[in-house]
């Protein structure tokens, strides 16, 4: 009598603990998962609308003459020489198909003649840049940047609005690699545009 006691007080104890284990493991599996869908649409944003993710770009192979640049990177040089009004260094920026095919030096000059004044502030281009690009094994081969300055001021207090994109990476047209447009809008909505939008 005394063993059968004991012997069901030890199968209700083995079996309230394999029901305990149970619950364990599938709350834990449940959650992992979970998480792992939350990691997979995180990256899955960060590819497609994020320019932080582009800092092993400049890491990467390149097909191209030019220096691969981060998103970061391009924009800075973008934004300061337009401030410098170094139109030599602007122009470098661009992507060689924008090159062979448009007169840039004419049109940075015209560029830089319509701007009244030196310019003394830029509103952040963070707010504006949005980013997009292609993966092989982990690798872009094709990455692009578009922003908007929404509020270039002058050292004469004129105003304006300036647009650009680039590729980062192109490796199926190597000539892409580069500026594809500015665009220098003033105050009364006039455009002055330096290249065009090629990336099709």
């Amino acid at each position: 009598m005394r063993n059968s006691i004991y012997f069901l007080c030890f199968t209700v104890i083995l079996l309230s603990g394999c029901d305990t284990t149970s619950e364990i493991e599938t709350t834990e599996l449940t959650t992992d998962f979970n998480n792992f869908d939350a990691q997979i649409i995180s990256t899955e944003q960060q590819e497609t609308t994020s320019f932080d993710n582009t800092a092993s770009i400049s890491n990467t192979k390149s097909n191209t003459s030019k220096k691969r640049m981060t998103a970061e990177e391009m924009c800075e040089e973008i934004v300061k020489t337009i401030q410098d009004e170094d139109a030599e260094k602007l122009k470098g920026l661009f992507c060689n198909e924008i090159d062979t095919t448009h007169n840039l030096d004419e049109e940075l000059s015209s560029f830089f003649n319509s701007v009244d004044g030196k310019f003394v502030f830029f509103s952040d281009y963070h707010n504006e840049l949005d980013g997009a690009g292609e993966r092989k094994k982990g690798v872009y081969v094709k990455y692009h940047i578009a922003s908007v300055i929404r509020l270039a001021r002058t050292d004469s207090g004129k105003e304006y609005e300036i647009e650009f994109y680039a590729n980062l990476v192109y490796d199926k047209d190597p000539n892409k690699v580069g500026l594809e447009y500015l665009i220098l809008t003033n105050s009364n909505g006039e455009e002055i545009r330096v290249g065009e939008y090629i990336d099709r």
